[in-house]
């Protein structure tokens, strides 16, 4: 068996635990974090913690599209 590997011009993906803030339950999540099309890194996906004992890797809407609301075009930052 061979482990596929990422083409060479493919961006570096980092995976970072933490936890959803949308309620008090504090599920865990998994976001992976890449450089976005303008260069600055931002966060391409979350899901679920399969190892966080109050969710096991499920995530409710808010949390599943919770990347979707970080890269919304009309978003405020500072």
């Amino acid at each position: 068996m061979t482990v596929p590997t990422p083409p060479p011009d493919a961006p570096a993906t980092d995976r970072v635990r933490t936890v959803c803030s949308y309620c008090g339950v504090g599920c865990g999540i998994v976001l992976d974090i890449a450089a976005g099309p303008d260069g600055r890194r931002t966060v391409m996906k979350a899901s679920g913690d399969k190892e966080h004992p109050s969710n096991a890797g499920r995530l409710c809407t808010k949390g599943a599209t919770g990347a979707d609301l970080l890269a919304a075009p009309g978003r405020l930052t500072t």
